[in-house]
């Protein structure tokens, strides 16, 4: 994220592009934001995001994703995944969605994918600027990649 650009010596604006208040890491983004922690509160999972918390590593993170029950393991995955396009589209300067906007969507495509597919696959589908539909399908909870190292299921 931008935390580690800077401390490449680039100068580089590193505060959330969201809230605008504090420097952005990956801690700050998915799990300490307002805006993001308004998210998890509203899909009543703020222990979940306080157990993530707790972790102090990528892989620690990822791990205790990985080890949630199959139904909450999948609607935050699709949290992590909607509020990471929200963050990136105000990044390129658009208009921030509302708390229940997001809310929305990620629990429209956890029940979706919960209804349609077995809890270890998920189908992620976003609109692009032509309105068109994109299908992004892979398994997202198999393997994910991080810091270079791939961290399998058990």
């Amino acid at each position: 994220m931008k935390t580690n650009i800077k401390r490449r010596n680039i100068d580089l604006v590193t505060s959330c592009p969201v809230c605008r208040r504090f420097d952005e890491d990956g801690g700050h983004c998915f799990l300490k934001c307002k805006g993001v922690r308004q998210c998890w509160r509203g899909l009543q999972l703020e222990e979940v995001r306080l157990s993530l918390l707790a972790g102090r590593t990528s892989i620690e993170f990822i791990r205790e994703v990985l080890n949630l029950k199959p139904k909450i393991r999948m609607t935050v995955v699709l949290l992590l995944w909607k509020w990471w396009d929200v963050r990136n589209k105000v990044n390129a300067g658009e208009k921030i969605l509302t708390t229940d906007s997001v809310l929305r969507v990620a629990i429209s495509m956890s029940e979706n994918c919960q209804k349609e597919h077995s809890p270890r696959e998920a189908v992620l589908v976003s609109s692009c600027a032509t309105s068109s539909e994109v299908k992004y399908r892979r398994s997202v909870l198999t393997i994910f990649e991080c810091g270079g190292m791939e961290v399998h299921n058990p």
